[in-house]
């Protein structure tokens, strides 16, 4: 039983992809961020309206949400500045 409590018996062999297994459209994501949704919620979304979420290995399922976690629910990690980081930021800025 995976994170999300589905068992999965099989195997991702028989997947073909055609682009065609999210019902969700980019233009419906892009929605539900602009009213300001939480990415796990976009990620049960993306999950519900997928034809193979429910029939990929239970491996398969956590790596799908691990890659879609970075893309919907970035983290952020803050660093002291000091003079140093300061002239990299804007060196790198202008380069």
């Amino acid at each position: 039983v995976g994170a999300i409590g589905v068992t999965v018996e099989g195997g991702n062999a028989n997947f073909v992809d055609t682009n065609t297994a999210q019902k969700l459209s980019t233009r419906d994501i892009e929605k539900m961020k602009k009213s300001g949704a939480a990415g796990a919620d976009i990620i049960s979304a993306l999950a519900a309206n997928s034809d193979t979420f429910a029939m990929k290995t239970e491996f398969s399922q956590e790596k799908w949400l691990k890659r879609k976690q970075r893309k919907y629910s970035p983290r952020l990690r803050v660093h002291r500045a000091t003079a140093q980081t300061l002239c990299a930021v804007y060196f790198d800025k202008n380069n």
